[in-house]
């Protein structure tokens, strides 16, 4: 990446937010002694505008019906109502304020695109798409970029993902910080694979106005798609000293310093964006898992905890509290958190098998049997979960049992842990012959992983068929 600008932290403005905070105390006596009659439009329209932007749509609803009890029939508090309406999912009294505004004399192309938008939410996509058509025909260029937006709406709502990305793009192409269409692009893209050409078109943004911070931030999500971790954690980055109130690019410039092995560097973004915003449950749990990374289980847990106390339902924190306490060789106490995770979500096999790990070290053998049956039952192309429960079933002296379940793993799956300990069973039943085909087939799977074989039986390391078996392959690999 070429840009390399230099820019000062920006802070909150103030100023809009004293205005705001002044009307809104205005307002609630007016409102309360029934004389919203006395506040001027103007500072109506922009309470109206200041609860749709908190996502307070009731509140925003209500001030606009006052409103326009007052102001009968006035055209920017109908479309913000209609506007509100949609919001909320109630398009059949959008459309009958709309017939309002059509008769108040309405901007034509403004009720075509409300009409649209309500037609599309009543699921008459085909109609709303000729309006759409009609549309671009007769709205002049300045409207284009709405239109192409509204586009990108409909197609989304029908679940063309493809068509809606490209109207994205048509939108970016006349308002290149057109911040609902960069809001929404990455995610569209996504959905339809495009993240090669989204990387090419927002590096173009770039290119045209390096300080386009989430231009930055699309381009970060595109690289990390495509693998390329280095580049998305320069982007990122970029786009937090752009976007420095955005939190996600601060998020993900953290879990893509995690996955890069750099949980420092994981810190420094989330406690840049701690100082920012009031810290919510995500980031609290990502400040857990970089401490986690940091081999500080003390630190990591304190976060996870704050963590759950703002989010009791995220299953991931429960999980990672079982993590720490089975570390720190508590299983009573990590197979109380396991068990919580699982039961927000009893689809995920590492919670299953977290939990038979602690209810082993527990000294509860039958429930963690069955937590490692449901977890091959839940998995079972992954060989991971066979190779675990048989390694339980090892432990036990149940050789026979073992073979039986690679036999019964192998209609799933496969994997050179499955032979190893397949080998290793059938040394201990004396099975030498069994037991050395089975070795060179996990050798020929995954001969890095043989040391595996001399955790199950130790005195295998001296023992001259397998050393000469093993020798072999060990060439063979060199070779190759």
């Amino acid at each position: 990446m070429e840009h390399k600008v230099k820019l000062k932290m920006q802070t909150t403005p103030t100023p809009q937010r004293e205005v705001v905070n002044t009307l809104l105390s205005s307002y609630e006596s007016l409102s309360k002694n029934g004389q919203l009659d006395r506040m001027n439009k103007t500072d109506i329209l922009l309470l109206i505008s200041h609860f749709r932007e908190e996502d307070d749509w009731s509140e925003a609803l209500r001030l606009s019906e006052e409103a326009l009890a007052i102001h009968r029939m006035d055209r920017e508090l109908l479309i913000h109502q209609i506007e509100i309406l949609l919001e909320y999912k109630r398009p059949g009294e959008a459309m009958e304020q709309l017939a309002v505004l059509e008769q108040s004399g309405g901007d034509e192309i403004t009720c075509t695109c409300l009409r649209i938008k309500a037609m599309t939410q009543m699921e008459e996509v085909e109609m709303a798409r000729v309006l759409l058509t009609e549309l671009k025909y007769r709205a002049p260029q300045s409207r284009m970029a709405e239109i192409h937006l509204l586009e990108a709406q409909v197609h989304a709502r029908s679940g063309d993902q493809g068509a809606a990305y490209h109207s994205y793009k048509e939108v970016l192409k006349i308002e290149p910080r057109n911040r609902t269409a960069l809001e929404r692009i990455w995610l569209a893209s996504e959905s339809s694979r495009n993240q090669k050409d989204s990387l090419q078109f927002h590096l173009e943004l770039i290119d045209q106005d390096p300080y386009n911070g989430m231009a930055w931030f699309n381009a970060g999500q595109a690289h990390y798609y495509l693998l390329r971790y280095e580049e998305a954690m320069e982007a990122f980055e970029y786009a937090g000293l752009l976007e420095p109130h955005f939190k996600l690019t601060f998020c993900y410039a953290s879990e893509v310093a995690l996955a890069i092995g750099d949980p420092k560097r994981a810190l420094k973004n989330l406690y840049d964006i701690q100082q920012r915003i009031e810290p919510d449950a995500e980031i609290l749990k990502q400040i857990g898992q970089s401490y986690q990374a940091l081999e500080n289980p003390g630190k990591a847990r304190q976060y996870f905890l704050l963590a759950r106390n703002l989010n009791p339902l995220d299953d991931e924190i429960y999980y990672a509290l079982g993590k720490i306490y089975m570390l720190e060789k508590k299983p009573g106490v990590a197979a109380r958190y396991f068990e919580r995770a699982v039961n927000l979500d009893d689809r995920n096999e590492d919670y299953i098998t977290g939990l038979a790990e602690a209810w082993l070290a527990d000294g509860k053998p039958a429930e963690a049997e069955a937590c490692f049956v449901r977890a091959t039952e839940l998995a079972p192309e992954l060989p991971e979960s066979w190779v675990r429960y048989a390694e339980f079933r090892f432990q036990q002296g149940a050789y026979p049992a073992v073979i039986t379940l690679i036999e019964e793993a192998a209609e799933y799956t496969w994997g050179a842990g499955l032979y190893f300990i397949q080998a290793a069973a059938e040394f201990k039943m004396k099975k030498r012959k069994q037991a050395l085909r089975s070795l060179e087939e996990a050798l020929s799977e995954g001969i890095e992983e043989h040391e595996v074989l001399f955790t199950y039986i130790p005195e295998l390391r001296e023992n001259k068929d397998v050393k000469a078996i093993l020798r072999y392959f060990t060439l063979e690999h060199e070779e190759a």
